[in-house]
């Protein structure tokens, strides 16, 4: 989509991160970090996606323990 595009080139050009003038093959640094930043987000998606799971899983069982009387 342009308008995702048009997002990133801000993004790029805010954080001052290189914009390129035509598409290419970025250099094995950069692509490390690409792919360090996708293992990272990944891994937070992970961590929060079991807190959510255990708190599903965890709230009707306390519920009826610490249930007042």
């Amino acid at each position: 989509q342009p308008d995702s595009l048009n997002l990133v080139y801000k993004f790029h050009k805010l954080f001052k991160h290189p914009v390129l003038t035509f598409p290419e093959i970025p250099n094995s640094q950069r692509c490390d970090l690409r792919l360090a930043l996708l293992i990272e987000e990944v891994k937070e998606f992970e961590d929060a996606t079991r807190c959510a799971l255990a708190k599903f899983v965890s709230e009707p069982l306390y519920s009826g323990v610490f249930k007042k009387k």
